[in-house]
């Protein structure tokens, strides 16, 4: 592999890697929203009657 392929093929890898870690961090900060949102559910059986 020539000098600049091999450049061009850690140029893909770093941004690769990038991107998952990206993905990875949106996808933890939805689970920990859903579970913020899914302590704060109330059912309505459980509300009182006004």
């Amino acid at each position: 592999m020539d000098r600049q392929n091999h450049n061009e093929f850690e140029i893909r890898c770093a941004f690769s890697g990038c991107c998952k870690q990206v993905i990875k961090n949106e996808a933890d900060n939805a689970h920990k929203e859903l579970n913020r949102l899914s302590q704060k559910e109330v059912l309505f059986s459980d509300m009182s009657r006004c």
